[in-house]
């Protein structure tokens, strides 16, 4: 069975030292420590404790021999007496200091948090020994009829009272008891069985650690227009939303089919009743864009089938003669593809790079980009808000540095967007892409490019197409084309699915985008902890994460790899197929995002040349398992339905089937 160690909580360097009580709790069928806080002092929760907070135990001999040392060790070194016993005092500076060492990451190798709980059980038993013997006491004093007593809280086959409870000391035989409870343990549950907390306490413990997280009103919401997923024929882990959002069922779907039950909508190419009808709706849809990016009377709002397309359209347009093209090599590939317009206009193209371990790029390798000296012409910079592979958040803030350095930028806004306030009166690039679908699920089909009114003059339109010309001449072959966004917008755009564009907002509003920011935080902030701590029994990592292991300038999307307790890589075929069975929707791959996987993989050249030299995609799986290790990743994204439960559920699975189990 796998062996997984975990806790309800981490204590923090900082708090104040807890008594802990002897009792039943959920860690397992023995009975163990469970910790409390005064009520006086709580104790500060940083956040729950995982196996991540956990040193992986090293031979048990070696274990009971550090412990047997800093007991022995804690007292005076020139006293016998020191040898055989310890004072409560002389126990909490012990304790201090192996809270101390444990924070600052000192001897990880020894398995402190082991040694931490010994001595803190070894606390509880003689400070509930002394409390328990006064009680007694006090009790016959008040009552000496009655023959009964209070229930001391060391149990009488845990603990061996103080000769001297006023002083409060442990005795060597203390010592003796503790190491045959410590020697069990590691027996009986390390070896064998999970110290697992319930789901509902484990539930409560990520309450604690993520307050921003509303609990309340997420169930709600989940309920309310999420509740298909939680079906109890064919409940659904949905956690790709980085490849799109769901839609909200009342709110969005009801509503937009509500519009178009009581709408008579016809081809906006014209005058007529139906046309005007259907200008109206997609203007206003156009109108609710720009008021949620906070771009009206800056950006102009383009329609287009997705982000991809909003990026072609740039490509087509922008002025790349005898310019510059710079880009991250963390960019997903409508971004990479850039570099075709940018070439066949004889442009210079070059990538900033992403680097291990958290394939950012550093402010120093951008700045050097960014400082090249300009060839003349037009210089772009694209990236990416937040990474699709890794879910890095690159730099806003980069937009003002390239303006100051002659560049325009286009921010790709797709992966951001969905859980994160963008907010184009405080950034301004020069043009961002969306797609809606990635945002609140529909419409599918329908995506936007925002550009500034002032930059919309250096997009020149080498063709023209029906819907984007105000007059055509054939015997003069002449024509002229619309102002503004409608010189861009081709052919009959799909009126039908653009008025859902503002339903989406609508409702994204209404549940607001700081409070799914929030919740996305709260989420993967507890995923990456779970993820990052899993240790096989031979103290192999079971994952290997690509990007940030905190929350810091990073989105709901984690990439990670599982091996197997030998270093084998598990194949995502594997994979799918337990978690498929399962209901959970993950993605594998490398997410169009070939630069952010060659950087996590960190493939050479030659490595790169030959994967591109293969005939098939089979063959080519096998280059890179060769040079890499592994054959993309696995995508774990969450967002606006996400619940507690899902990533719960995710993990519990991943317990059962890929932590210490059997090579084949």
């Amino acid at each position: 069975m796998a062996t997984a160690y975990l806790s309800p909580f981490q204590i923090s360097a900082n708090s104040t030292m807890a008594p802990v009580y002897w009792g039943s709790s959920s860690w397992g069928q023995q009975t163990k420590p469970v910790f409390q806080s005064p009520a006086a002092e709580p104790v500060s929760y940083a956040t729950p404790l995982y196996p991540s907070e956990v040193s992986r135990p090293t031979r048990l001999e070696e274990q009971v021999e550090t412990i047997d040392r800093l007991l022995t060790g804690a007292g005076d070194s020139g006293s016998a007496t020191a040898q055989k016993k310890m004072s409560a005092q002389q126990m909490e500076d012990t304790l201090s200091r192996l809270q101390s060492q444990q924070a600052s990451g000192e001897d990880a190798g020894v398995s402190r948090r082991d040694i931490f709980d010994l001595l803190k059980a070894l606390q509880s038993e003689i400070l509930s020994a002394g409390e328990a013997e006064e009680a007694q006491a006090s009790h016959r004093s008040a009552h000496p009829s009655r023959t009964t007593s209070p229930t001391p809280r060391a149990p009488k086959d845990r603990m061996v009272s103080s000769t001297e409870p006023s002083d409060r000391i442990l005795t060597e035989q203390n010592i003796t008891r503790a190491h045959e409870w410590f020697v069990q343990d590691h027996r009986e549950t390390r070896r064998t069985e999970s110290r697992v907390i319930s789901a509902s306490e484990e539930r409560q413990a990520f309450l604690r650690a993520y307050p921003a997280y509303d609990a309340a009103k997420i169930d709600a919401l989940r309920k309310r227009e999420y509740g298909r997923l939680d079906q109890s024929s064919a409940p659904s882990v949905y956690l790709d939303y980085t490849g799109g959002s769901l839609y909200a069922e009342h709110a969005q779907l009801e509503a937009f089919t509500d519009l178009l039950k009581a709408s008579i909508l016809g081809n906006p190419h014209s005058i007529n009743p139906t046309s005007q009808a259907s200008d109206a709706l997609v203007e206003a849809a156009r109108e609710a864009v720009a008021e949620h990016f906070h771009a009206a009377g800056e950006y102009e709002v383009i329609f287009t089938l997705n982000a991809s397309n909003a990026v072609k359209t740039v490509g087509q347009c922008y002025p790349f003669e005898n310019g510059q093209l710079l880009m991250l090599t963390d960019n997903h590939n409508s971004i990479n593809g850039l570099r075709e317009y940018a070439k066949a206009a004889g442009a210079a193209v070059s990538y900033v790079p992403v680097r291990k371990p958290e394939l950012r790029a550093s402010e120093q390798d951008v700045q050097r980009h960014l400082g090249t000296p300009s060839t003349g012409g037009r210089r772009l910079f694209a990236y990416p808000a937040q990474s699709n592979f890794s879910g890095v958040q690159h730099p806003l803030e980069w937009i003002a540095q390239a303006h100051a350095r002659g560049w325009d930028v286009l921010l790709d806004a797709a992966a951001f967007v969905p859980t994160n306030a963008l907010d184009l009166s405080l950034w301004k690039p020069d043009f961002v892409d969306v797609s809606f679908y990635k945002m609140f699920g529909l419409p599918t089909g329908v995506g936007a490019l925002l550009v500034r009114k002032e930059k919309l003059s250096l997009l020149h339109r080498k063709a023209f197409f029906g819907g984007t010309v105000d007059y055509v001449g054939v015997g003069l072959q002449t024509h002229i084309l619309k102002k503004g966004h409608g010189a861009f917008e081709d052919g009959t755009l799909d009126y039908l699915n653009i008025p859902a564009v503002a339903t989406g907002l609508k409702f994204l509003r209404k549940v607001g985008i700081n409070s799914i920011h929030d919740r996305v935080q709260a989420l993967t902030g507890w995923l990456l902890t779970q993820l990052t701590g899993l240790r096989h029994r031979t103290g192999g990592a079971v994952v290997r994460l690509y990007g940030p292991a905190t929350t810091h300038r990073r989105g709901g999307t984690v990439a990670v790899n599982f091996f197997s307790p030998r270093g084998r890589f598990v194949a995502h075929s594997e994979l799918q197929e337990v978690f498929a069975s399962a209901g959970v929707s993950l993605r594998y791959g490398c997410f169009c995002n070939p630069g952010a996987f060659e950087a996590a993989s960190e493939l050479s050249s030659s490595a790169v040349a030959e994967a591109a030299a293969c005939r098939s995609s089979e063959e080519r799986g096998q280059c890179m398992l060769r040079n890499a290790g592994v054959t993309g990743a696995v995508r774990i994204s969450v967002g606006i339905a996400s619940t507690f439960e899902d990533v719960q559920r995710f993990m519990a699975i991943v317990r059962q089937h890929f932590v210490d189990q059997a090579e084949e």
